[in-house]
């Protein structure tokens, strides 16, 4: 039949479909604009400059974010150091001065 599509065919179309890079966005928020430069931005502080600096150079090549803006989304991108905590107490840890409830007997 005219319309009927050949096993390698399907095989090619799903090599095709499956290799295909993930599609990057047209535009970003400024946000997303900075953490995507993060490393740069890092480099830059490891250099000695600012924020003030760094919020410059980025409006000279058109990203407009305040000082205070970036250091805030920078701060908000980078991974916590404190491990995460469950918000339940070790059994072994009484939970007030005096209390024996936790602790086991």
């Amino acid at each position: 039949m005219k319309n009927d599509i050949d096993a390698a065919t399907i095989d090619a179309a799903r090599a095709a479909l499956r290799d295909v890079p993930a599609k990057q966005p047209d535009k970003l928020s400024k946000r997303d604009a900075v953490i995507a430069l993060r490393k740069e931005i890092d480099a830059m502080r490891r250099k000695g400059y600012g924020w003030s600096d760094i919020s410059a150079k980025l409006g000279e090549v058109g990203i407009h974010v305040a000082a205070a803006s970036l250091r805030s989304y920078m701060t908000d991108a980078k991974p916590s150091k404190k491990p995460a905590t469950t918000g339940t107490p070790d059994p072994g840890t009484p939970s007030a001065p005096g209390d024996m409830t936790g602790i086991p007997v």
